[in-house]
């Protein structure tokens, strides 16, 4: 029985990890995310609801996380540019007087 922290315990045969962590097999990383994905993809055809559950947050965990930092970094870059305004703005009344 699989937990939702461990939702591949039980992975299909071909599916290894690196025993040698000096190289990188960029060829065999691809083909073993390939394996992992249709591995979710056939849990998902076959699985209950709680399988569907864990295949939806893998397919969406990407996005969520790229939603986040662009939610992010739109309200920093909002912060500055109002703190720019606000120093422009007392820059010219301190030139200007009123």
């Amino acid at each position: 029985m699989s937990t939702l922290l461990d939702p591949l315990d039980e992975l299909p045969p071909g599916i290894a990890q690196y025993e040698d962590y000096h190289t990188i097999d960029w060829q065999r990383e691809i083909a073993r995310d390939r394996m992992r994905h249709r591995f979710i993809v056939g849990r998902w055809r076959t699985g209950r609801w709680f399988e569907r559950l864990m295949s939806a947050h893998d397919a969406w965990s990407g996005w969520i996380c790229v939603l986040l930092v662009g939610c992010f970094t739109g309200t920093d870059f909002c912060l500055f540019f109002a703190k720019i305004i606000f120093f422009i703005v007392f820059i010219v009344r301190q030139i200007v007087p009123v």
